[in-house]
């Protein structure tokens, strides 16, 4: 029952973890009852270096560092969420034109999706199916105003998760791809 926000897959300085202690505390201060699960390796810099950051600031208790899970688990965890985040951070080719397995996942599930801007691929899906928010995401204000803006509106979140999952059943699915390829 608590306002729970994913960041699926690997994990790290790269993958945005500081920006989102930093995002999590603002967010903490408005909904005191918020989680953060973070599911997967943190391989992008130190994982204790990470976790002494966690404690000393207090949002140890907010954002819980869980290792990789079977694949076949990770739908329950992206289902009980109500946000999922993509915060890579503009340090290489692969964040700016990737395209992230977790985008389609938490599409799939119906969650809506916070991402960065910068990036060509992601931003050009959520853009055409209209399942999140793009944002500056090297900036811990604006990842915690847009997480802010999701919890605070559970109408125009649920909007955009269904059109997420509409997205996928329609759209971005392997049956679809296999003929273009």
């Amino acid at each position: 029952n608590r306002p729970t926000i994913i960041h699926q897959g690997i994990f790290g300085v790269a993958r945005g973890s500081f920006q989102l202690l930093e995002a999590m505390k603002t967010v903490a201060q408005v909904h005191p009852d918020v989680k953060c699960i973070c599911l997967g390796d943190y391989l992008y810099g130190d994982e204790n270096e990470y976790r002494a950051a966690l404690r000393e600031s207090g949002m140890d208790a907010y954002i819980d560092l869980l290792d990789a899970v079977p694949f076949r688990d990770v739908p329950a965890y992206i289902a009980v969420s109500r946000i999922g985040l993509i915060l890579f951070q503009p340090v290489g080719l692969e964040h700016t034109y990737g395209m992230p397995h977790k985008m389609f996942d938490y599409m799939r599930e119906g969650v809506p999706i916070i991402a960065p801007g910068y990036a060509v691929e992601i931003r050009r899906v959520i853009e055409d199916a209209s399942c999140g928010l793009l944002i500056d995401v090297t900036d811990p204000a604006a990842i915690a105003k847009a997480i802010l803006e999701l919890l605070a509106d559970p109408v125009k979140a649920r909007e955009l998760g269904e059109k997420g999952r509409r997205a996928v059943e329609t759209t971005y699915h392997w049956e679809n791809d296999e003929r273009k390829l």
